[in-house]
């Protein structure tokens, strides 16, 4: 992320070191990176720039943007279902809160900051942090109805973030919980996880 915007720079007091996940990221600046990443490898771009080639209120979503192959924001299906790796229980590794330290980190153990990505234990899918750390902002509205039919994006439609982040109680970060937010938002503990879809096989 530092590559991609050089002039980044982190909250020391929740991001101490420079091996933190990137935080304090708007749903703006996700899908930025993410269009910026798929430009790097020659990938098709998810998202088209508003008319004033911005990253903000008029972003155009296309129509197939699933079917494409460059990087995009997973959708809130998508990281609940990395986050549960095949279970139905709160949490990827079952129900036993006492184990979330080991998974996690959250209000008990992160000592109010942020920590580097993969120092806890996976879950069955290898995903590290589903649980805690940071907030991930998913492609997803909150208002289901309108999911599919935001081709343009508006800044008063608000948009959910997964995971919970290291400032949260137990049950903020478990895999069905959800944050609410406008996309221009950035915090301390938001930030994201890029996806690609797979190709098809023929």
């Amino acid at each position: 992320f530092k590559r991609f915007r050089e002039e980044y720079a982190p909250n020391k007091r929740y991001a101490p070191s420079p091996d933190c996940p990137a935080s304090e990221v708007s749903w703006y600046d996700a899908i930025a990176f993410c269009n910026w990443l798929s430009d790097r490898e020659g990938l098709r771009r998810c998202y088209e720039p508003n008319d004033e080639s911005n990253y903000a209120a008029g972003v155009r979503i296309p129509d197939d943007f699933l079917q494409r192959d460059g990087y995009r924001l997973p959708t809130e299906l998508e990281l609940e279902c990395l986050s549960r790796a095949g279970t139905e229980t709160n949490y990827s590794f079952g129900t036993a809160g006492g184990l979330l330290g080991n998974y996690a980190w959250y209000e008990k153990n992160a000592r109010n900051r942020t920590w580097p990505v993969g120092t806890k234990l996976p879950n069955a899918l290898g995903a590290f942090d589903t649980h805690g750390n940071l907030w991930e902002w998913s492609h997803d509205l909150k208002d289901v109805s309108k999911r599919g039919s935001d081709r343009v994006v508006i800044d008063r439609d608000a948009r959910l973030l997964c995971g919970g982040a290291f400032d949260n109680k137990p049950e903020r970060v478990e895999s069905g919980d959800r944050l609410v937010h406008y996309p221009y938002e950035l915090k301390y503990s938001y930030g994201f996880r890029p996806a690609r879809t797979l190709p098809s096989r023929q």
